[in-house]
């Protein structure tokens, strides 16, 4: 069970991200919320639509696609196989999505909301000018600066 407690994390992460947007007031349509899942609101309602086995939110159709035929980065595959589990700034993406590798596999990209880059010393999407380099221009937020 110990070696599932990571993966179980990642996937409450993912899940709680989801579950963030409220569609009461909200005009009708898709939401992204990440590579894995999607809201749709109608008449205030809110649905979560979850990307299941091979397939992956695209961002021009508004809806799950198998990953091969969706564009970056959310149908990007990452290799993991050298690195730590945790979650990594997407350099192809300008730093706008980042994606999460554990046990050597690779999950899936998170898309950051418009205007921000993820941070990687504080796990977060953050403004450029509060993430260090190379994704954003505050040297001295890095740890150890």
């Amino acid at each position: 069970m110990e070696k599932y407690l990571p993966i179980l994390a990642i996937m409450s992460f993912l899940v709680s991200t989801c579950s963030a947007i409220v569609c009461v007031g909200m005009p009708d349509g898709v939401y992204e919320t990440n590579c894995q899942a999607f809201t749709r609101c109608v008449g205030g309602e809110t649905e979560i639509v979850n990307c299941e086995g091979e397939t992956a939110y695209n961002q021009e159709t508004k809806q799950c696609q198998r990953k091969w035929d969706v564009p970056p980065p959310c149908g990007t595959y990452r290799e993991c196989s050298d690195l730590k589990d945790g979650f990594y700034p997407d350099m192809e993406t300008n730093c706008h999505s980042y994606y999460i590798c554990v046990g050597g596999a690779f999950l899936g990209h998170s898309l950051c909301p418009a205007g921000l880059v993820y941070n990687r010393y504080q796990g977060v999407c953050d403004y450029n000018y509060n993430a260090p380099p190379p994704c954003g221009i505050n040297a001295t937020a890095a740890p150890g600066i």
